[in-house]
């Protein structure tokens, strides 16, 4: 932090439900590394932000694991600064239109 990092910003939307995610970021860090990650740098004195992309395929029980973990994280530390929801949107060929299983939506 003496450096000047005294934050760290998300840049990609993420999805904190390890079912969701094996099948979309296979190669990021487990939802249980990025917790610890945050809490880390909460811990430090470190504000971070917290997203979550919407639209990739998961359902209700995938979306409330991931707020509640968020949940967790801020009770526990109040190191979010922000949360930041987005949505996937694929450019989709029209082959594959019929195919695309529609994820449920926020009404």
């Amino acid at each position: 932090m003496a450096a000047g990092l005294d934050s760290i910003p998300a840049a990609a939307r993420k999805f904190l439900d390890d079912e969701i995610r094996a099948r979309i970021s296979r190669l990021k860090c487990t939802s249980d590394e990025w917790e610890d990650m945050h809490r880390v740098a909460h811990s430090l004195g470190m504000r971070t932000t917290a997203t979550m992309m919407f639209g990739c395929g998961e359902e209700y029980r995938h979306r409330v694991n991931h707020l509640e973990r968020l949940r967790r994280i801020q009770e526990d530390t109040g190191g979010f600064t922000a949360f930041i929801p987005g949505c996937l949107r694929l450019k989709i060929r029209h082959s594959e239109r019929k195919c695309r299983k529609q994820p449920p939506s926020i009404t």
